[in-house]
């Protein structure tokens, strides 16, 4: 196998991998946001506005390294 292909394949893993890490973000954001609105006791509702906090980071940073990994690298022979 060339190495263009190789560095293909291993690309569409790396982007299906990411796309994955955001998929099961975006379920504990839901489980979070879920959890925030059914509670009543102020010492947890601060608890999951960190959590949501975090994941919302996580999120953000995941979205970011997928974005990259479509954006052509310079000096590269394709882009």
């Amino acid at each position: 196998m060339s190495e263009k292909r190789k560095e293909k394949k291993r690309l569409r893993a790396e982007q299906t991998r990411v796309r994955g890490e955001i998929g099961d973000i975006k379920d504990k954001l839901d489980c979070a946001w879920s959890a925030f609105n059914n509670v009543t006791d102020p010492a947890i509702m601060d608890a999951y506005i960190y959590e949501i906090s975090a994941l919302q980071s996580r999120y953000n940073c995941a979205v970011k390294d997928l974005k990259a990994l479509y954006t052509p690298q310079e000096g590269s022979a394709d882009g």
